[in-house]
């Protein structure tokens, strides 16, 4: 991270660098990043689904092993469901950490702080950074100023549309702000693509520059596919046939419209089709892979099964193949020497275009004959791509060859199967060189750790308690988690003076491998005897105490 530009450009409010290893101040810079995300949480089997939404921020100074594990996350707040907040709602919970970005940004004496970065996925960063959604015609791209029509377009993949500034970001969103009614905003909105954001009120926060497109969701989940497998896939299953007892054949596998398999549908897939599919497709491999996955022996329990119906309908396939060819043979021999035919010329065969029957070989145009060598292998140049984006480390000369593999990809892909098949993704890879020049390697602004806090989140047991308690039982949850956590380091370290007495007082709890702190097991006496409270402690804090 201390590697961007970003990080090495920033000032402070004095105007000087906020990051300067000259400095000598015993003031302590802290550099955040924000993440935000919605989960969905079911109360129970029966009940419907609950979605809440937390903020939490990261602490850029940490090294990379530290700076997402749980108790060095602050959580910024949670907000209440049973849906996600609009992002106008979500600008109320944001007021209140961008009061407190502010205050310690100008005021700050022993600690200031600097909000480097907002890194979500896209629809969070639309309501973090008062962007536009995919979809708007003006403004489908939080970086560039292309319009939707031209999104796939040649240019637009190479990246040679005007960038957006967050200067004027900033100017829209205070002109949104100024306007009195809705109809106003929608139009201003639907002619510029920005509306609110208090994010805008950070008088040093580049809007454009700092709202980062998160690599996970843009490369991974999205740009870089193989449709070729799924191709394959999706062929053989279209020839196979389900007997009406057995269960039915999964016709979308890999596709967000193919939904969940059945149990049925997994054994059924499983035990026919995908493993027959599977074996034609490794056959196409280079031959050692052939015969390790022979030797492996795992298909023939389905040759066993159905080789003496198959050789049945193979043998009466084939003499029906016979015949009919034959009788094209036949037919052929009479169409060529039916009368009143064209006579041939020296650059036309028997079997020329103009004749009726199949276009010859010496005929196909040139721009539609592709040599075999000359045939684009897009796979290859994402592989590359993606392996050089993705490494821990990266230099310049490797981000621009990053870049050239990525795009000749994106074209060739474009030409292959049109910009029907393209998606918005395809042109917002397009601006990872310029974060990484900004953040570093994408380690570093790289939302799925981010994301883990979700899952920890809806780990916790809860109250199952609507009205916006759910998200006080998970907060207070991870709070007493993050503050053991403390204690137990406050233990361990052997530079600290109070580790006995927190031994102690920790030591007095009584283990549960379920969880970090329960409610107290005993209930507060009316004197106010706070000693005979007592906490369970989860089995590898006992551990790490000895």
């Amino acid at each position: 991270m201390s590697d961007g530009n970003v990080w090495r450009s920033v000032k402070g409010h004095d105007g000087k660098l906020f990051f300067d290893a000259a400095n000598t101040s015993d003031e302590l810079r802290i550099g955040l990043m924000i993440q935000m995300d919605g989960f969905s949480r079911k109360t129970s089997v029966y009940g419907p689904s609950h979605s809440s939404t937390v903020a939490s921020a990261a602490i850029a100074n940490l090294p990379e092993a530290l700076r997402y594990r749980t108790n060095n996350i602050i959580v910024s707040y949670l907000a209440p469901g049973p849906t996600e907040p609009t992002a106008e709602e979500i600008q109320h919970y944001n007021m209140l950490v961008v009061n407190d970005l502010i205050n310690l940004y100008d005021n700050g004496r022993r600690v200031r702080v600097f909000l480097l970065a907002i890194i979500c996925d896209h629809p969070a960063m639309c309501k973090m950074g008062s962007f536009a959604e995919k979809n708007h015609k003006v403004a489908p791209c939080p970086k560039c100023k292309v319009p939707l029509s031209e999104l796939f377009s040649e240019k637009s993949l190479k990246n040679e549309f005007e960038a957006r500034t967050g200067d004027e970001h900033r100017k829209n969103c205070f002109h949104w702000q100024d306007l009195k009614t809705d109809e106003e905003r929608q139009e201003f909105f639907n002619t510029v693509g920005a509306w609110w954001t208090e994010f805008a009120c950070l008088p040093y926060f580049d809007l454009v520059r700092y709202c980062v497109i998160d690599p996970m969701h843009n490369i991974c989940l999205d740009t870089v596919k193989t449709p070729r497998e799924l191709d394959v896939i999706h062929r053989f299953l279209e020839m196979f046939e389900s007997p009406s007892w057995a269960a039915q054949l999964p016709a979308r596998v890999g596709e967000p419209a193919g939904g969940s398999l059945t149990a049925d549908e997994y054994k059924s897939a499983v035990t026919a089709p995908l493993a027959i599919i599977m074996s034609v497709t490794l056959f196409t491999f280079h031959t050692a892979w052939r015969i390790a996955y022979m030797a492996s022996a795992q298909i023939p329990i389905v040759w066993e099964t159905c080789m003496e119906d198959s050789q049945d309908q193979y043998t009466r396939a084939e003499k029906r193949y016979t015949t009919a060819f034959a009788k094209y043979e036949k037919e052929l021999v009479a169409w060529r020497n039916r009368p009143g035919k064209i006579a041939e010329t020296p650059d036309m065969k028997s079997g020329d275009a103009k004749t009726g029957g199949p276009l010859s070989s010496n005929k196909v145009s040139k721009k539609t004959a592709k040599h075999k060598d000359d045939k684009p292998n897009p796979p290859k140049k994402p592989a590359r791509s993606v392996k050089i984006f993705l490494g821990r480390s990266i230099t310049d000369d490797m981000v621009v060859r990053a870049l050239e593999l990525l795009q000749e990809y994106l074209l060739e892909y474009r030409k292959l199967y049109g910009e029907d098949a393209l998606k918005p993704n395809f042109h917002w890879v397009v601006h990872l060189p310029d974060q990484v020049h900004d953040y570093g390697p994408v380690y570093n602004f790289w939302a799925f750790l981010s994301e883990r806090l979700n899952k920890i989140l809806k780990s916790f047991k809860s109250n199952t308690w609507v009205g916006g308690q759910l998200e006080i039982s998970m907060l207070r949850e991870f709070e007493r988690g993050t503050h053991l956590d403390a204690m137990i380091n406050e233990v361990v370290s052997p530079a600290s003076d109070a580790g006995e007495i927190v031994k102690d007082m920790l030591m007095c709890m009584r283990g549960d491998k379920e969880h970090l702190l329960t409610e107290p097991e005993e209930s507060l006496q009316d004197d106010g005897n706070y000693a005979a409270c007592k906490f369970n402690l989860a089995q590898s804090h006992q551990d790490r105490l000895g």
